[in-house]
């Protein structure tokens, strides 16, 4: 918990509900020490909204790292 990164990959084109193909953006947060990943998700962007959620939930479940 002192030391949290975040990447972002591209992923898979998929249908939205709209049925157009969209592109996805895999969001993750890792702890930098022990590697293991707080949290991560699909997104439709890879703006600050969709980085703020998985944020967020890695919070809720693994608490406020030290650094970011």
């Amino acid at each position: 918990g002192d030391l949290c990164m975040s990447d972002v990959m591209h992923g898979p084109a998929v249908r939205a509900k709209d049925g157009r193909k969209r592109k996805t953006y895999l969001i993750a947060l890792i702890d930098d020490a022990t590697r293991v990943i707080l949290y991560a998700a699909f997104a439709f962007s890879e703006k600050t909204t969709a980085f703020m959620e998985v944020f967020k939930q890695a919070i809720l479940r693994r608490g406020i790292p030290m650094r970011l």
